[in-house]
């Protein structure tokens, strides 16, 4: 069968990402304000107390809220936003972007939060939530980013694809499993 190829430099070489993702991505560069649709704190209270005041009202107090405003009383100290951008950066993996980018994003990410109405606390204090958010948005970027750059390339190089005997991969019958006869 054969595989897809790509002419560089007059060789054919088997065509991969390397041929249109060969820069180093500049996270800085893209816009980082969808993080405040992206990030919510939600109180998802499983537990919860429901008792009836003195004045005969209904209460309902959830065990979640209240651990929360505790954590608000009893601060983590000393986080500031750069601080918390170098954390979600050593927190997530990110070989083709170099850290100066991502931090420069990061901190962006976290003005927009901020701007939106999170405090640097709360954030601090979600930050494992904060940082599965951003790593699922910096992957949703990436695919953009390799999505438009191939689209790129074939548009400008179309003629440079090819396909050749050179280039295939062969299944060989007695390591080959038919699902079918």
């Amino acid at each position: 069968m054969p595989l897809l190829g790509f002419r560089k430099q007059g060789e054919l070489q088997l065509f991969s990402k390397e041929h249109f993702l060969d820069l180093p991505w500049r996270l800085d560069e893209c816009d980082a304000s969808d993080i405040a649709n992206r990030f919510k704190i939600v109180d998802e209270s499983q537990a919860g107390q429901i008792d009836i005041s003195e004045s005969g009202k209904v209460e309902i107090d959830f065990a979640r809220r209240v651990q929360g405003e505790l954590a608000a009383v009893i601060q983590e100290p000393a986080w500031t936003l750069l601080r918390l951008a170098n954390w979600i950066d050593t927190a997530i993996k990110h070989p083709d972007i170099t850290k100066p980018s991502a931090v420069v994003f990061f901190r962006s990410a976290l003005n927009k939060l901020l701007a939106s109405g999170h405090n640097l606390d709360t954030l601090a204090r979600n930050k494992y939530d904060l940082r599965n958010v951003v790593a699922g948005f910096i992957s949703d970027l990436r695919s953009n980013r390799e999505t438009d750059n191939y689209s790129a390339l074939f548009a400008a190089h179309a003629d440079q694809f090819a396909t050749s005997a050179e280039l295939s991969m062969i299944f060989d019958e007695q390591s080959y499993a038919f699902n079918q006869p």
